[in-house]
C-alpha cells in the first residue's frame, strides 16, 4: 500500500461524486448508473496509474539549488520604522 500515494485523492473524489449525484436526483439532469460506474472506475484507474508513475526516489538536490542553499544566502536587511 506504500506505492499508492494518489489513491487517497481518488478515494476522496468518489464520495464527492456520490454527493453531487444525490443532489441531482430531483433535478432535470440525471446521471446514468453505468456512467457513474465508469466514472468511479476511471477515478480509481487514474489514481493507481498516477501512483505507479510517480518517482520512487526523491530527486537529490545539490548544494547550490537545494533547500540548504537558503541557509548560506545572506539575509536581507530589515528596517524597522516606528511612527
Amino acid at each position: 500500500m506504500d506505492r499508492f500515494h494518489h489513491l487517497k485523492i481518488g478515494l476522496g473524489l468518489v464520495p464527492t461524486f456520490v454527493v453531487v449525484k444525490m443532489f441531482l436526483v430531483h433535478a432535470p439532469y440525471k446521471i446514468d448508473t453505468l456512467i457513474s460506474l465508469y466514472f468511479v472506475l476511471g477515478i480509481f484507474a487514474v489514481s493507481i496509474v498516477a501512483s505507479l508513475l510517480r518517482l520512487r526516489h526523491p530527486v537529490a538536490f545539490d548544494h547550490l539549488t537545494g533547500p540548504d542553499a537558503l541557509n548560506n544566502a545572506p539575509l536581507p536587511s530589515v528596517r524597522i520604522i516606528l511612527f
